[in-house]
């Protein structure tokens, strides 16, 4: 049978977000939106790689993966294969 990826197998995604995205996910995530200095807010986020690469990417440039290096490489592959399509 065909084995389906479970998401959690990758472990959780940190993912920060700037002050002006902020609002919104501490309303989504509340206390699990852990705050930063500056306005911003981080949060873990599991999920496969196609969705976190749309979700983060939907924030536009208020979103950054902290870490793990896998995801962080994936959102940022995206990104840039989305700036050579618009050329």
């Amino acid at each position: 049978p065909a084995r389906v990826p479970d998401p959690a197998e990758r472990g959780e995604v940190r993912v920060r977000f700037t002050a002006r995205s902020a609002p919104y996910l501490r309303e989504r995530f509340g206390g699990e939106a852990r705050e930063l200095t500056d306005g911003g807010v981080e949060v873990k986020v599991i999920g496969d790689e196609r969705w976190l690469v749309q979700w983060v990417l939907s924030f536009g440039g208020e979103a950054e993966v902290v870490e793990p290096a896998w995801a962080r490489e994936a959102v940022s592959r995206a990104a840039i294969g989305s700036l050579a399509e618009t050329r």
